[in-house]
């Protein structure tokens, strides 16, 4: 749940003041700074920063050491005090670093493979600046705000971030899973950390070994978990796993469960309240209406910082709103659909791989208006060919999945902090996902069903009314109340010259996107409506009021 921001260089940088943006991280400030950079780090305890005279460690996150003890800084210390570097892939968990040696002149920052835990930088001629989260370094001296159209024109196209990038031309990611040195003159990228994408085939698995696995997961999750336990509960198989081993875990300890939805007939809320009835959950759940949806959009943005996926995300921030005070760790069953095959492009593969999916439809859009791709600095085109083409196989996509990480699962972790949190998805830890890419295809899909192994393993712990369930996403129904509010929402974006978004997306596509709403409800249309949305109270809040709050 920590969080720390730091610099290298000789400019002046207020990291009392940037510290400010990270106070839902720990009400403890911890600072380190001398003449050639600094750390400021906001813990709940005192593990959060180690610092010498001139070498100084800041850590947060989840992540555990080889001996399964929580990583502090003190230990990161004293492995760079001997060794000159860390070997990162000997940490599991959700975890980000940063080492600052104003002697040798470098910052060495690491976050972990998955990319759960947030870590940004920016390379500038007066210093390198980091920070758990990019609000942070808004005021960093000489930032010059600038857009990447380029990423903004992919999230308006997919919903989703370039592996990468922010919106800011001048903030980037730390890539996930790598220890990345940054010196004044160079930037020097380890090899990746996930050993893991290379997986021993030579014995097979059974859906015994899946929970072996699983239950070490939550064995090392706990051994990092505050007192107050809480699990985010979907309708699906996923979270409802790892809710009933937690549950085996710690007994008569409560444990409290939450979802989202929109009403009885939400699926989600049926299934979830089924879920926490049979495992004697203590149950939360946040009825949602559009008006209070609305004004979750602006906070939620601003929390996650990298706008991406659809409407789902503002319903998780409220849901997590909804409970904070009550618990201290947030267990999620996010991840599981990444490894399992539990996403629609993982069929498509599968299909495609037994002969009965359309080859024309590998690089198709969602749709399109005839736009040429080209990009420039003042206006956007829409529905660019940035779509990948599929992966060969299940194994090569899944595979793909864990070296090309976008910043969707660090949105959640954010999100979590924001309530003085810690987050843990257990479907991340190296021995699941070492099972999840040494299962076959036919242990992951077939004709009918999806999740094969995850679902026979879970019916061993699980009634199988809900170890079949399928998940539904928590979101608001895509109905005539959604289209008629995102026809407004786009309505004052193309009447309103003062909205931002007009100055990179061009007047035709707003209309386009308005027209093809307005024909028909149905996903692509609301999402690509939803995406302009989304990035224009992202202008808002990042290229209007914050800016003016760093002036």
């Amino acid at each position: 749940m920590s969080g720390f921001v730091g610099f290298l260089g000789a400019a002046v940088f207020d990291l009392k003041q940037a510290s400010c943006l990270l106070s839902h991280r720990g009400s403890r400030l911890d600072v380190f700074e001398d003449e050639r950079g600094g750390i400021a780090v906001l813990s709940e305890n005192d593990t959060g920063l180690f610092k010498s005279e001139h070498v100084a460690v800041a850590v947060s996150g989840t992540g555990c050491d080889p001996y399964g003890h929580p990583l502090s800084a003190l230990r990161l210390a004293d492995e760079y005090r001997s060794s000159g570097t860390i070997e990162a892939s000997a940490i599991s968990g959700t975890f980000s670093f940063a080492i600052l040696d104003t002697k040798a002149g470098q910052v060495l920052l690491c976050r972990d493979a998955i990319g759960a835990n947030p870590l940004h930088v920016i390379r500038l001629r007066e210093g390198i600046y980091f920070a758990s989260e990019y609000k942070a370094l808004l005021a960093v001296p000489g930032l010059s705000h600038r857009v990447d159209v380029r990423a903004v024109n992919h999230f308006l196209s997919t919903g989703w971030n370039i592996p990468g990038t922010t919106f800011f031309s001048d903030i980037q990611p730390v890539q996930p899973g790598r220890l990345v040195t940054h010196t004044p003159r160079a930037t020097i990228v380890g090899n990746p950390v996930n050993s893991r994408i290379k997986p021993d085939e030579s014995s097979a698995v059974t859906s015994h070994d899946l929970l072996s696995a699983l239950n070490k997961s939550v064995d090392s999750a706990l051994s990092v978990s505050g007192p107050n336990i809480g699990m985010m509960l979907s309708g699906g198989i996923d979270s409802a796993l790892i809710a009933a081993l937690l549950k085996r875990k710690v007994g008569d300890r409560l444990i409290r469960s939450f979802t989202v939805g929109y009403g009885e007939d939400d699926p989600e809320i049926r299934g979830a309240r089924e879920t926490a009835s049979t495992l004697g959950l203590e149950h939360h759940e946040l009825i949602l209406s559009l008006d209070a949806f609305d004004k979750l959009v602006t906070p939620a943005i601003w929390t996650m910082e990298n706008a991406c996926g659809f409407d789902e995300y503002p319903c998780l921030y409220g849901l997590l709103q909804s409970v904070k005070g009550t618990v201290d760790t947030v267990f999620s069953g996010n991840f599981s659909d990444t490894v399992f095959a539990g996403m629609a492009t993982h069929r498509k593969i599968w299909e495609a791989d037994h002969g009965t999916y359309s080859e024309s439809a590998k690089h198709s859009p969602a749709s399109s208006d005839g736009s040429d791709g080209a990009t420039d600095d003042t206006e956007l085109v829409s529905d660019p060919s940035t779509y990948p083409a599929l992966s060969r196989s299940l194994t090569e996509e899944l595979s793909r999945a864990l070296t090309e990480r976008d910043e969707r699962m660090s949105a959640q972790e954010q999100f979590v902090a924001s309530i003085g949190a810690h987050f843990i998805m257990p479907y991340t830890h190296p021995a699941v996902i070492d099972v999840a890419l040494r299962s076959t295809d036919a242990q992951k899909l077939s004709v009918d069903r999806n999740k094969l192994i995850l679902r026979d393993a879970a019916s061993q712990v699980l009634p199988r009314t809900i170890s079949e369930r399928q998940k539904h996403i928590q979101q608001m129904p895509y109905d005539l109340a959604m289209q008629e509010y995102l026809i407004r929402q786009l309505d004052e974006i193309i009447t309103n010259h003062c909205c931002l978004s007009r100055r990179y997306i061009r007047l035709e596509y707003l209309l386009h996107a308005r027209s093809t709403l307005r024909k028909r409800i149905g996903v692509a249309s609301i999402q690509k409506s939803w995406n302009i949305i989304a990035f224009e109270h992202w202008c808002r809040v990042f290229l209007v009021e914050r800016r003016a709050e760093a002036e």
